[in-house]
């Protein structure tokens, strides 16, 4: 295989199933969430004399948004957690 050089776009995906968490002194409910993205990263990637090599300092990450209800739900947890 020739030498060359290309970049590693990766995408990642999780879902929620529908879920109860009981607490000391109350019971939260999550919603279902379908399967969608939670990240991405891109990373250039060379492949010299049959082996992959991940060249330094080029991998770069992002994190998607939450939707503002999901954040709502996890803020409520931390809270919780902290009475």
């Amino acid at each position: 295989m020739p030498n060359f050089i290309a970049t590693r776009e990766t995408t990642g995906f999780e879902d929620r199933p529908l879920e109860d968490i009981q607490q000391e002194t109350s019971m939260i409910s999550l919603g279902y969430l379908p399967l969608h993205v939670v990240g991405r990263s891109s990373a250039t990637v060379t492949y010299r004399e049959g082996h992959e090599v991940v060249e330094e300092g080029t991998d770069r990450q992002a994190k998607t948004g939450d939707s503002g209800h999901d954040q709502q739900q996890r803020d409520a947890i931390v809270r919780l957690r902290q009475t």
